[in-house]
């Protein structure tokens, strides 16, 4: 029997939790960090590199021999980095032939009649996305990272990440943002903004030198503005024009100069991550939760 199912898309907000992020790559690799160590958003934990392409050689084409005798005339063995040119295999006989590496790589595979060669290298990074401290290490591919304070996760992010202190701007509650809100803002700092409907002060606040802008309710005009601001900036409600949440913004007010990490990364569904903020926050308090948000 079939059965309809639904994936709820859940939005957490917590007032103070044990935050626990995996940060791994898709493949074995180099950590870069051990356990104990403080790590900020941009820091590399783990990196890790994987071939620009593969390029495949007929031996038993290349050489004229069957393929039980291609096995004899290797001269290299897989595992093996060669150079552009360095031989790969030749034959004996009335006439001679030799297979050379087209390219730099390293030998991959070496059988069935064939040469798999690994040209070329990408480097993959990954980067903790976040203020706190490494947990647990597993081994070769990631690390997972901890901390404590107040969750806020938002429905959309621009890709970046950053920290700051965190400053709210009150006057964006009741009103879209203006150039007159931003006189007291300072470089280094973490914006919340209540709501914004035009861009010249989002770009202002870029040019002041902010860590990151958090926004309640942002003009679906502005996405392709704050896509190509080199800050992270998340939105916490939606889009369109509507009032933002208070309370949420009355939580961030009483954090107010705690440091404020931000991963702005995009929605996806299928692992369960979202762009969020933590509020970095060492007291001695209860776990509390503001309560959850589903979209259907």
């Amino acid at each position: 029997m079939w059965e309809d199912v639904m994936i709820v898309d859940v939005i957490r907000q917590a007032d103070f939790i044990e935050i626990q992020r995996t940060r791994k790559l898709p493949f074995p690799g180099r950590l870069l960090v051990k356990m104990g160590d403080s790590v900020s958003p941009e820091d590399v934990v783990a990196e890790g590199s994987i071939p620009d392409g593969f390029v495949v050689i007929d031996l038993c084409k290349a050489l004229g021999v069957p393929l039980d005798d291609v096995a004899s005339c290797l001269v290299r063995e897989e595992g093996e980095w060669v150079q552009k040119d360095d031989i790969l295999a030749q034959s004996e006989g009335a006439i001679e032939r030799v297979v050379r590496a087209p390219a730099d790589g390293k030998i991959v595979d070496c059988t069935q009649g064939e040469i798999i060669l690994a040209s070329g290298e990408n480097l993959v990074q990954v980067r903790a996305g976040m203020v706190g401290v490494v947990d647990e290490v597993l081994p070769e591919v990631g690390v997972i990272i901890k901390a404590r304070g107040t969750l806020l996760q938002g429905c959309w992010g621009n890709g970046h990440f950053g920290s700051g202190t965190l400053r709210v701007i009150e006057e964006s509650i009741e009103e879209s943002l203006i150039g007159d809100h931003l006189e007291s803002i300072e470089p280094g700092q973490v914006v919340a903004v209540g709501s914004c409907q035009d861009a010249e002060p989002v770009l202002n606040l870029a040019e002041k030198g902010v860590k990151g802008i958090l926004v309640g309710v942002l003009s679906t005009s502005l996405i392709a503005t704050v896509e190509e601001l080199g800050i992270p900036v998340m939105v916490l409600q939606g889009f369109g024009d509507f009032p933002p949440d208070k309370d949420c913004f009355a939580l961030m007010k009483s954090r107010e100069g705690a440091l404020a990490s931000i991963n702005a990364s995009q929605v996806d569904r299928t692992s369960g991550c979202r762009p969020e903020v933590i509020l970095q926050w060492e007291g001695d308090k209860g776990e509390g939760d503001l309560g959850f948000r589903s979209e259907l």
